[in-house]
């Protein structure tokens, strides 16, 4: 496995034979590898039968706050918590969610029942259903009627998400002052499995290999166009 420094090194090392100075800083390089990850892990997990790769994985708290029941549109009696901030994009996976799990943050806990928004009304109408989550306009809500579960001041969720980078205004431990860290650094292993990498790197080697040509073209266009003052001396000749 390897950090975001470590795949943006590599991937500099492939470009340095191709040519001497980089033209791609390395947020920009970073970016492109980000989005050939989302590419090639959306093709990978097109089938459902497929489970979803633990090194694809990121785990991140959220701070909760009870919230009116109409917030989300939902007509039930239960008792509605939603995440303070938006959690980053989920990766887009056809016919499932992205969402591994939610739960409490103690290791152990039973995890809570992950749900579409457009099905929660109808289980949470029930007293006994389990405590569920559901993602609406970009927040993690909690909807259920068990009092203990219903006044957690953080939840730690489970997921595979659009682009790493975003969770590094997250932590990934609740409750954990003086000992909680950043969901992603410079140090983490970076969330992408590892047979991927060659690939990847490939892929974005190409990009780069396609905007040196392009920019070696724009040069010898530019060298090839007479300048103005070269066309008024050939004139007064």
């Amino acid at each position: 496995m390897a950090t975001r420094l470590e795949i943006v090194y590599s991937i500099k090392e492939l470009m340095k034979d191709h040519t001497d100075d980089s033209l791609m800083p390395d947020k920009h390089i970073l970016f492109l590898f980000d989005t050939h990850r989302a590419r090639f892990l959306r093709q990978l997990y097109s089938n459902r039968a497929k489970a979803l790769d633990n090194s694809a994985k990121q785990q991140l708290c959220l701070n909760m706050e009870t919230v009116d029941r109409g917030v989300c549109g939902i007509d039930t009696g239960c008792t509605i918590r939603r995440s303070k901030k938006r959690i980053p994009d989920l990766l887009s996976l056809q016919g499932r969610s992205a969402l591994i799990s939610a739960g409490p943050a103690v290791v152990g806990s039973k995890k809570f029942e992950v749900l579409n928004a457009s099905s929660v009304a109808q289980i949470m109408n029930d007293k006994y259903a389990s405590t569920s989550v559901f993602i609406d306009d970009g927040y993690l809500y909690m909807a259920g009627y068990s009092p203990a579960e219903m006044l957690l001041k953080c939840v730690r969720i489970e997921g595979v998400f659009s682009n790493p980078n975003e969770l590094e205004g997250f932590l990934n431990c609740c409750g954990c002052e003086g000992t909680a860290e950043a969901c992603i650094t410079d140090e983490t292993t970076y969330p992408v499995p590892g047979h991927l990498l060659p690939d990847l790197s490939q892929a974005v080697l190409k990009d780069f290999l396609t905007t040196l040509q392009v920019s070696i073209a724009r040069d010898i266009e530019n060298d090839s166009v007479p300048s103005k003052a070269g066309q008024t001396t050939s004139r007064r000749r």
